[in-house]
């Protein structure tokens, strides 16, 4: 018994120097990407766009493993069953640490107990356009007309539990409105409706508006306090008087929670050279992206406070956002 005892701190100081070694050589084999949607969807585009300026970065290729289905949450699974030797790491967002634990029961993951986060790509906040058939101006103009005339708005979003339901629900929460909600299979079908006028208002990504007829439809609002760099144009939720309209969409890279700190803080180092590089940042602008590069602590400390907001704002709403 007294050998055990005095075996078990060289075993664990063998286990720490073992860590060390595996740290000061990685990576020395291509690390898995998993991204949880389809590709060719705006996640996909960010994710890929992130993982070839890190497999220069890193000096091994970065693969793109795409694990869609059940709104993320397949993929989600994969990563955090998946060894956390720093090998295997996932495109994160708010969908799925943030939205899909606060709508659904029996995900088998935790966003919090089941990750280590290593950094921030982008976070982007939503803009709300409606179709000109209205004319409203402002947002006041939409509220006004929507109080008067309870339920005969309605909005259009990518799905339910998606930040464009989301972002709807809060807002009629946030003005006291009563607007019909219609959920489509993404947000391709929701916009091309909107443009045609089947659907009065939607709340979407802000490159929306490098796509849309200003003839047909107008941006009334981001969902942010400050305006958005990508939408500077774009009043503020702030701006227009709802000051309790904040949501944000973002995407981040997480590792399976047990992951060795040295190897998340190289990660780290790693993820916020690629996404400041001049080029990759540019890109990401494009996208509708606002880029911050943050320490892992903080970046965990984000994620923490994101799960949090959009549970509580979850509990408020109810069953409106939940299937």
């Amino acid at each position: 018994m007294k050998l055990s005892y005095i075996a078990l701190p060289f075993a664990l100081a063998s286990g720490l120097i073992s860590g060390t070694a595996s740290a000061a050589t990685y990576p020395d084999k291509p690390v898995r990407l998993i991204v949880p949607f389809s590709p060719g969807g705006p996640t996909d585009t960010v994710c890929r766009l992130v993982a070839t300026k890190l497999s220069s970065v890193l000096g091994q290729t970065v693969v793109v493993d795409n694990r869609d289905g059940a709104g993320g949450a397949i993929g989600a699974r994969a990563a955090a069953a998946a060894a956390p030797d720093g090998y295997t790491i996932f495109c994160a967002s708010t969908s799925t640490l943030a939205i899909l634990p606060a709508v659904k029961k029996n995900l088998g993951y935790d966003p919090v107990q089941s990750f280590s986060p290593i950094a921030l790509i982008g976070s982007s906040p939503l803009v709300m356009v409606v179709n000109n058939k209205h004319q409203f101006k402002t947002a006041a103009d939409l509220v006004k007309f929507a109080k008067s005339k309870p339920g005969a708005l309605n909005y259009g979003s990518a799905g339910v539990g998606t930040p464009p339901h989301l972002a709807g629900e809060l807002f009629k929460s946030v003005t006291g409105t009563d607007i019909m909600h219609i959920p489509y299979k993404g947000a391709g079908p929701a916009f091309n409706d909107l443009m045609a006028g089947q659907i009065d208002l939607l709340f979407a990504a802000t490159t929306i508006m490098s796509t849309s007829d200003p003839n047909r439809v107008t941006p009334l609002l981001v969902t942010s306090a400050q305006r958005a760099n990508s939408a500077p144009d774009v009043m503020s939720a702030t701006e227009a008087g709802l000051q309790g309209l904040s949501f944000s969409s973002w995407n981040g890279i997480v590792a399976p929670k047990g992951t060795p700190q040295p190897i998340i803080e190289i990660l780290n180092k790693a993820v916020n050279e690629t996404v400041t590089d001049q080029n990759v940042r540019r890109d990401l602008e494009q996208q509708g992206y606002e880029v911050q590069a943050l320490p892992a602590q903080q970046f965990e400390a984000f994620v923490r406070n994101e799960v949090d907001k959009v549970g509580s704002i979850v509990s408020t709403l109810g069953d409106a956002v939940r299937e």
